[in-house]
Order: C-alpha cells, then structure tokens, then sequence
C-alpha cells in the first residue's frame, strides 16, 4: 500500500474533490491511500509558522495546530510516505496587491512607478519563505516531497477591475517561475496545471465557480488529482529539472510589453 498525505493551503478543497469524484467513478488505485488535510489559510505562511526541531517540524501557527502539530506526522512518519503540498505556486498575494494600479514592472514598459525584476524576486521569496524552508527541512531529512501548482490567475478576479491583465499575467509568470527555480535547488517536483487549463495565461473560465475568485471547482480538482496520481505512477526519484518552464511560458524577462 502507498501511502501519500497532502496539505497545504485552501486550493487543497478542490484536490479533495477530485479525489472524492475519481473514487465515486470507481478509478482510484486499490494500492493507494492518499489523504488530504489542509493546514488552513495561506496567508498565515507569510509568518513563521513552525520551529525546526532537527528531525520534524513542530507546527506553532494555532490554527495550523489545530489540524496536525508536525511534520512529518507521528503517526505517518514511515520514510515511504510521500508528502505533497500545495501553496508554493499561490502567486495571487502578490498580484492581487492594489499597488499594482499604480506600479508596473520595470520590463514591461508601462505607464507608472516601475518596479525592478529584482524587487518582484524579493516579494516573492518573502512570500514564500517559510514554506520554502519546511520543503527544505523535509528534504533534509529524507522525505518524498512535491508541490501541487495552484490554479492560474481567472479573469473574473475583482482585482483585474483596476489592474491591466498584463501586469498580472506577467506578476504571475514572474512568480512562478521564480519558486519553480528555488523547488529546482531543492530537487522537489511540480505537479503543474495542464496547460489546456489556461489560455493566454489565465484560467479558462469552465474551471472556475460562480463567487469565487481563486479557487478551482470539482472539475479543476478532478484534473490536478488525476495528474497527481499519473506523477504518482511515474518514477521520480531522479532530481527533476523542474526550473523549466511548462511549454509555452516565456519567462517574465522575455515579457516586454509597450
């Protein structure tokens, strides 16, 4: 029996709706037992959200804590259990931000305040930080990790009200591809969106739900488990080369906008 436990951020919901429809079809893997439990909302990772203890995470957040108190779990802390997450790859924290009415990236050549790449690379580690470094505790002590890639930005986001798509489609890019680099230095693999999800960049809209502007419906989270579970089936022991980007993406630097 494989034994797989996934967590993360609240994109998990959807993955667990798969998950659920996958099973009801009767196409789950007899030899896998995969369980999700989110840690709770993302924006509690842009705060320390646990001590290194050496061999495990102790998880302090309290409405971390209140799902599970480490990782890897006492109770699954076998070393052939794989553990994936999802949050890494959320860039909407970023993008979302109001400042971005008035600011633009350096590269693009629009109207207002640009912003250096090199400044767009610092929001987005210290996005990330503290999730990055419990991927890298993990490594570091054996584990099987990967990340699930959360959902593209989808256009009927408010935030595209007031902020050009192309700042966000680039922000987005950027930020991707920026976290892909730093999974690459710690040899953990992506999960990616399939690219016929997207088009130009943005989720296709029959992946989104009515009063939601981030999160993937049953139908997004039946496609991400059932790419999960063909990477499941794939070996991946082998460092992967995860810093590429998926085919068709331009990194943000080749992304000059007049």
């Amino acid at each position: 029996m494989r034994d797989v436990f996934l967590t993360g951020d609240s994109h998990t919901a959807a993955l667990r709706r798969g998950q659920t429809a996958i099973e009801a079809d009767g196409g789950w893997p007899r030899d896998l037992r995969l369980t999700i439990q989110p840690m709770g909302g993302g924006h509690l990772t842009r705060e320390p959200f646990f001590i290194d203890r050496g061999d495990h995470a102790e998880i302090t957040a309290v409405e971390y804590r209140r799902r599970f108190e480490r990782l890897p779990l006492e109770h699954a802390a076998r070393a052939d259990t794989v553990y994936g997450f999802s949050a890494p790859l959320h860039s909407a924290r970023i993008w979302r931000h109001p400042d971005w009415q008035n600011y633009a990236p350096a590269a693009m050549a629009l109207p207002g305040t640009p912003v250096s790449s090199g400044m767009v690379s610092r929001l987005v580690l210290a996005d990330q930080k503290h999730v990055l470094d419990l991927l890298a505790l993990m490594t570091r002590i054996g584990r099987r990790v990967f990340v699930i890639e959360a959902p593209y930005p989808f256009h009927h986001h408010p935030a595209l009200r007031k902020t050009p798509a192309a700042i966000v489609r680039h922000l987005d890019r950027a930020y991707r591809a920026i976290v892909r680099s730093e999974l690459a230095r710690l040899e953990v693999p992506v999960v990616a969106v399939p690219q016929d999800c997207t088009e130009d960049g943005f989720m296709r809209s029959e992946y989104g739900q009515p009063g939601d502007h981030h999160h993937g419906n049953e139908r997004y989270g039946r496609t991400m488990m059932s790419e999960i579970l063909a990477f499941l089936d794939r070996d991946w022991s082998a460092a992967p080369d995860v810093a590429v980007p998926p085919a068709g993406l331009r990194l943000p630097a080749e992304e000059v906008r007049a």
